[in-house]
C-alpha cells in the first residue's frame, strides 16, 4: 500500500512543479491507488486469510499519514516510512466480539480469553473498536473503546495548590510536603537526591539486563566495519550481520525485563498523578518545555556532564506525570492552570526578591539578602507557582 501511494504521490509532485504558490495551495492530493485489489492478485493473495475491516482501517491509517504530511509538512510532519518487520504490531477492527471474559476474532477458530482486571461489565456497553495489539515482550493486549457514561467526579477539596516538578523530588506541594521520586537508574553517581522512594525491585531487573547484554553481544555473527566521523578521522565499530538462536533468545529476555521497568515507571506515574489530583480542585504547575527547553546542552559543562543530567531529567519523567495530571483533571473535573516556570526557584515569595545568579542544581536551600527569610529550593517555587496561578486565573476573570 505504501509503495503505490509513494508512487501515486510523485505524480502529485510532478504537477506541482510548474504551479505557483497559490495555485498549489489550491491542488488537491486526489491520486489514490485501488487497495480494494489486493487480495484478488497472487502476490497478495493471503490477505483473504485476514479480516477485511482490520485491513480498510490500515489503508485509513495510511491515507490519514499521507493527508497529514501533504497538509502539514511545511510544519515538519515528516513522510510516511516502511513499518519494520518486529516483535511489536497491532490490527484494529470493530468486528470482534466481546462474550465475556472473552473476544471473539473473526476468521480466528474459537475465542480468546482475557484477564479483565477492572471486571468492565462490556454487556452494558457499547463496543466501537477493538485494538489488539503484541509489545516486543511477545504479550498480547486489547484495548477495547466503549461508549460509556461520564466518569463519576471526585469530591471537591475547595483547595488550590502549586506545584514544583523536579529530579531529587517528583512533586513538593506548596504547604511543603514531597513525593520522593522512583528511579529507574541504580548507579549513584547518576542519581542526585532522595533514593527513598526506589523500587527494591529495579535494581536487581537492571542487573539482569546488564548480564543478558554481555551474553547477547558475545552472541550472533559480528563484523569490524570502519567509517568516517564528524572530526573526519576513521573509526571502527562492530556491526552485527546475523542473529543466532542465543542472540534472539536474550533478546526476549531483554525485551521482557525492559516492560518490567516501564511496567514500574508507569504504575508511580499514574499515582503519583491520582495523589495530586486528589488533593486539589484547582491544580497551578509548571508550562514545562522538556525537550526543547531542559534537555538542552549547558555550554559551561562537558559532554558527559550534560549526558548525565539529560539523563536525570529523562529518568524523572516530569513531562509524562504533567501529562497525566492534565489528563486525570480534565477526567474528573478539576482545573490546572499552566505558568511560566522562569524565576520560581530564586524569587522569593516573602518580599519578591529575585536572585540575580543562577542557583546551581546542588544548591538545596537559600537565604534572601533581603528579608533573611530561608528558603528550600522546591517549596519556594511551589508557593510561587500558586501565586502566578491565582494571579492568571484573576486576570482571566
Amino acid at each position: 500500500m505504501l509503495h503505490d501511494e509513494k508512487n501515486a504521490y510523485e505524480v502529485y509532485k510532478a504537477e506541482e512543479s510548474g504551479m505557483s504558490d497559490e495555485e498549489k495551495k489550491q491542488h488537491k492530493y486526489t491520486h489514490r491507488p485501488n487497495y480494494s485489489i489486493y487480495p484478488k492478485q497472487a502476490q497478495t493473495s493471503f490477505l483473504k486469510e485476514i479480516e477485511a475491516r482490520a485491513l480498510n482501517y490500515v489503508q485509513q491509517n495510511l491515507k490519514q499519514a499521507f493527508t497529514n504530511f501533504i497538509k502539514c509538512r511545511s510544519q515538519g510532519v515528516g513522510y510516511p516510512v516502511y513499518k519494520k518487520k518486529t516483535m511489536a504490531g497491532s490490527f484494529q477492527s470493530d468486528k470482534i466480539q466481546v462474550i465475556g471474559h472473552k473476544l471473539k476474532v473473526p476468521k480466528c477458530p474459537g475465542l480468546v480469553r482475557f484477564r479483565n482486571y477492572e471486571e468492565v461489565n462490556f454487556d452494558e456497553m457499547t463496543t466501537k473498536t477493538i485494538t489488539i495489539s503484541r509489545n516486543c515482550a511477545g504479550k498480547f493486549f486489547a484495548s477495547i473503546l466503549v461508549e460509556a457514561v461520564d466518569a463519576s467526579q471526585l469530591p471537591k477539596t475547595g483547595k488550590t495548590v502549586g506545584i514544583d516538578l523536579g529530579v531529587s523530588t517528583a512533586v513538593t506541594f506548596d504547604d511543603g510536603r514531597k513525593l520522593d521520586r522512583k528511579s529507574i537508574v541504580t548507579k549513584q553517581k547518576y542519581f542526585r537526591g532522595n533514593r527513598n522512594g526506589e523500587d527494591p525491585r529495579v535494581k536487581e531487573i537492571r542487573n539482569k539486563i546488564e548480564f543478558y547484554q554481555a551474553k547477547m553481544n558475545k552472541a550472533g555473527t559480528w563484523t569490524i566495519v570502519t567509517f568516517t566521523g564528524k572530526d573526519g578521522k576513521e573509526h571502527k565499530q562492530r556491526k552485527l550481520v546475523a542473529k543466532s538462536g542465543n542472540y534472539r533468545r536474550y533478546e526476549k529476555k531483554i525485551a521482557a525485563l525492559t516492560e518490567q521497568l516501564y511496567n514500574i515507571r508507569n504504575n508511580y506515574i499514574n499515582e503519583t498523578a491520582r495523589f495530586v489530583v486528589d488533593n486539589a480542585d484547582v491544580i497551578c504547575m509548571e508550562d514545562l518545555t522538556i525537550k526543547d527547553g531542559m534537555l538542552k546542552d549547558d555550554s559551561d559543562k562537558t559532554n558527559r556532564q550534560n549526558g548525565i543530567r539529560h539523563r536525570n531529567i529523562a529518568e524523572a519523567s516530569m513531562g509524562m506525570i504533567a501529562t497525566k495530571i492534565k489528563a486525570m483533571a480534565s477526567t474528573y473535573g478539576k482545573t490546572v492552570v499552566a505558568v511560566n516556570p522562569a524565576y520560581t526557584s530564586r524569587t522569593c515569595h516573602c518580599c519578591g526578591n529575585k536572585l540575580t545568579e543562577k542557583l546551581a542544581t546542588s544548591i538545596r536551600e537559600w537565604t534572601c539578602a533581603k528579608c533573611g527569610a530561608h528558603h528550600d529550593r522546591d517549596v519556594n517555587a511551589a508557593i510561587n507557582i500558586r501565586q502566578f496561578g491565582i494571579d492568571r486565573m484573576t486576570q482571566n476573570c
